[in-house]
């Protein structure tokens, strides 16, 4: 990947998805829903990791960071990502983080 695209310096997008037209009522198969990091100045999907049906983001973010060297890049994530153990694995792997809030309206 390193002869492909250069990392550092690069905003890291994470955000998930659920694509469509994969759920299968006939079956009982839910949709495919994944979490992925977008390299926004290669224009380039640097990896994938899918949620179980159980699941959510927040279990497989930290995971998928584990795949990516994210040195010198700032990573985004949406409002579902604000979380502790998250903004510290990224600060850890030495990057910055933008993270999105939402505002409960009550």
């Amino acid at each position: 990947m390193n002869s492909l695209a250069k990392i550092a310096d690069d905003i890291i997008a994470l955000n998930g998805k659920t694509l469509r037209g994969t759920l299968d009522k006939a079956n009982g198969a839910p949709a495919l829903h994944l979490v992925s990091a977008w390299s926004v100045a290669n224009q380039l999907c640097f990896g994938q990791v899918k949620i179980s049906d159980k699941s959510n983001e927040i279990t497989k973010l930290p995971k998928l960071l584990t795949l990516l060297d994210i040195e010198r890049s700032t990573v985004t994530i949406d409002a579902m990502g604000c979380q502790y153990k998250i903004a510290d694995q990224i600060v850890e792997n030495k990057a910055d983080y933008v993270l999105a809030l939402k505002k409960t309206l009550h």
